[in-house]
């Protein structure tokens, strides 16, 4: 990803300022050595003030710059109405469906076939959700592969993200031999986690998958610009950058941030 610089500013101007951003459409899709273009599904990326020298890292003031990317698949005749309704919207706090099963108590590989996994989930087998406050239905596209053993002390239980059940069913995925990826009917590897906090899927097979089930997929961005101090006599600055991103008929990405106050 691109690294950010742009943090010897005054700090008022800084935190309203959108144009020295990361573009999160460089974030969403990326493109691997052979000329392949990926999308992430899910990531999450954090850039921190450097240290400056002399100075203590966790005293006085200090900024950084996260994002939280989410996608969503949304039924083709409901696209444009959600984009529209996200396009001014502050995303901060629960403004979206939420990822069910965060912590999975499966073991690794249970998903989606093992009988610990039908029964754990017989009980819930809804897979679409609703906006708040409209009728427009979202399927959020990851979930947990595996969770934690409690008392565990091996570190061989690292927890990391896959396309949601329908994805993988639809799409007849299945597990490499290499924990985060997966591979279709063919044995190609179209799934791919490069770090716990994100998965990428290729873009042709997602579009491919897409296509064929009349769907489309939206990203949703929310950030936080902070400049924050320890001290109470002076004051910490916040703002919020959001936005929704999407694939126009074409292919191409399209969408854009807008600022927003945190609360």
């Amino acid at each position: 990803d691109d690294e950010y610089t742009h943090w010897n500013c005054p700090d008022t101007e800084w935190v309203t300022t959108l144009s020295d951003l990361v573009n999160p459409k460089k974030i969403i899709q990326k493109k691997d050595d052979f000329d392949e273009d990926w999308l992430r599904l899910r990531y999450y990326k954090k850039w921190e003030e450097p240290k400056k020298i002399g100075k203590d890292k966790y005293f006085g003031r200090r900024k950084d710059v996260f994002y939280l990317i989410e996608s969503y698949l949304v039924r083709k005749t409901d696209k444009l109405n959600i984009i529209k309704y996200l396009e001014n919207r502050n995303l901060w706090g629960r403004q979206m469906p939420e990822r069910r099963d965060e912590h999975s108590l499966l073991f690794n590989r249970e998903k989606f076939w093992s009988p610990a996994y039908l029964d754990t989930y017989q009980s819930n087998k809804r897979i679409w959700y609703t906006i708040p406050d409209t009728s427009y239905k979202v399927l959020v596209t990851t979930e947990a592969a595996n969770g934690g053993i409690e008392n565990d002390k091996s570190g061989a239980c690292g927890s990391y993200r896959i396309p949601c059940k329908y994805i993988f069913e639809k799409m007849q995925l299945q597990y490499a031999p290499v924990d985060g990826l997966l591979k279709n009917m063919e044995g190609e590897i179209i799934v791919f986690n490069h770090n716990l906090r994100g998965v990428l899927i290729k873009k042709k097979g997602l579009i491919q998958f897409l296509n064929e089930n009349k769907l489309e997929i939206i990203w949703t961005v929310l950030g936080e610009k902070l400049s924050f101090i320890d001290d109470r006599n002076e004051e910490s600055y916040f703002k919020v950058p959001c936005g929704v991103f999407w694939l126009n008929e074409h292919g191409k990405m399209e969408g854009e941030l807008k600022m927003y106050d945190r609360y």
